[in-house]
């Protein structure tokens, strides 16, 4: 008759844990933030920087290096001196890919052709004192869609 044998929790089952637990508290990031409270702009390069290329980056200088070829709007990647690589992920956006570059976010209005919008985020916002025509036009996430009233 087979035995049936209990195994407790190993080194899997605690890194696992470990991991949950850092991720779950260390998550939500609100930026790097200037003293006068603007939040700091992400230095731009003309060229994103590969795996390969930060590895070797890293190992050259000692000091982790990002590969800006990994970016996305909720992560960011670097290569360690060691040869493993280091992600970041936010619980919200932390930067926008807009005209073929990423920027930090950046809520502050400008003045565009349909109304006030702002200038780098997730999601297109415009506001408008309104129309005086009786058909307006209303966008979400799912499209846009005619309104009348």
């Amino acid at each position: 008759m087979p035995t049936t044998q209990l195994r407790r929790p190993g080194r899997r089952t605690l890194a696992f844990a470990l991991a949950t637990a850092v991720a779950g508290t260390g998550i939500a990031y609100a930026g790097y933030m200037h003293s006068d409270g603007r939040q700091q702009a992400e230095p731009q390069r003309a060229k994103a920087v590969t795996e390969s290329a930060a590895f070797v980056q890293a190992a050259r200088t000692g000091k982790q290096v990002e590969v800006t070829a990994d970016r996305t709007e909720h992560s960011t990647t670097w290569a360690r001196p060691d040869g493993q690589l280091t992600k970041r992920f936010h619980a919200s956006p932390v930067r926008v890919h807009k005209d073929g570059e990423w920027r930090a976010i950046n809520t502050d209005l400008r003045r565009g052709e349909a109304g006030w919008e702002t200038t780098a985020t997730s999601a297109r916002m415009v506001f408008t004192a309104g129309s005086d025509k009786p058909d307006s036009e209303r966008a979400s996430r799912a499209g846009v869609q005619r309104v009348h009233w």
